[in-house]
């Protein structure tokens, strides 16, 4: 999933560009909004996985000082 939403983000920033030199400042918007919207999906599922997923133990709670 993360994957192909990375892969529309890519297609659609570049349909975004295409429209752009094309004078049709509207659809450009439209597909610009919905390929950062995509990004941020994408990244929202890879820190969704980071969180759910066991973490080391060793990095587990805040740092603590050598005094």
């Amino acid at each position: 999933m993360e994957a192909f939403l990375i892969a529309l983000g890519v297609v659609l920033i570049g349909l975004s560009a295409y429209f752009y030199f094309g004078s049709m400042p509207d659809a450009s918007f439209v597909s610009g909004v919905v390929g950062i919207c995509s990004f941020f999906i994408s990244y929202r599922f890879r820190l969704k996985a980071r969180i759910a997923s066991p973490s080391d133990p060793e990095h587990n709670g805040p740092a603590e000082a050598d005094d």
